[in-house]
């Protein structure tokens, strides 16, 4: 057990807390190199997610492909030896808070993406083939496929005890830019959100600065 869980745990036995790390991805970053030359991707159908509902590796469930639907996500399926072996979600335009929540005792923080800024909220790779970068592979197909608008830069949000997603993001280049936390107490929500950033530079902003920024927001 890491200090960072322990004293995650004795927190949360004062108030539920969900504290996630802000990461910032922009095409000025060093491309993407995926290692496995046998991963083929492409874009996720909703006749793929109907039969992924039955492999329980992924955990599809209706309410997903329900929003999958609804929100209009991109998935991305990445397949080795032709068989599933990894997904990739993203949202552009604006993130729903119970799309960005640890869980339902939390009410979620919301996001606000300029055109060509992307939110990755899902990522899976099957244990099996992990440790051949098929997540890199999926990036890189969205990246280069993504038309309209094109991908300017992609924001992910994780658990600050999370450290094996953080090590496999920054390795694909995403950098920490930001903290944005809520917390439960006697029922009660608190939100600490961070400073609306330039999704160019992943740099924070003016509170009342006309540039185009990620802002993360609480939902009324």
């Amino acid at each position: 057990m890491t200090i960072r869980w322990l004293l995650f745990r004795i927190l949360n036995t004062v108030c539920r807390s969900d504290i996630t790390h802000v990461l910032w991805r922009g095409r000025s970053v060093q491309a993407i190199d995926p290692l496995d030359t046998n991963c083929e991707c492409r874009w996720l159908t909703e006749a793929d997610l109907e039969q992924l509902r039955h492999d329980t590796d992924f955990r599809i469930t209706p309410s997903f492909i329900e929003d999958y639907r609804r929100y209009g996500f991109l998935g991305v399926i990445a397949c080795v030896d032709e068989q599933p072996a990894g997904l990739l979600f993203l949202v552009a335009d604006r993130v729903a808070a119970r799309h960005n929540s640890a869980g339902s005792v939390f009410s979620g923080i919301a996001v606000e993406l300029p055109p060509g800024v992307f939110f990755l909220f899902k990522v899976f790779v099957k244990e099996a083939v992990r440790g051949r970068r098929i997540n890199a592979a999926m990036l890189r197909f969205a990246e280069t496929q993504v038309q309209h608008p094109p991908m300017e830069a992609i924001i992910t949000t994780t658990d600050w005890t999370n450290q094996s997603f953080l090590k496999s993001v920054e390795s694909l280049g995403f950098q920490r830019c930001a903290m944005a936390s809520e917390f439960v107490i006697r029922g009660k929500h608190f939100h600490r959100l961070p400073r609306p950033f330039d999704p160019q530079g992943g740099q924070p902003l003016p509170a009342n600065s006309a540039r185009e920024a990620v802002r993360f927001v609480v939902d009324a």
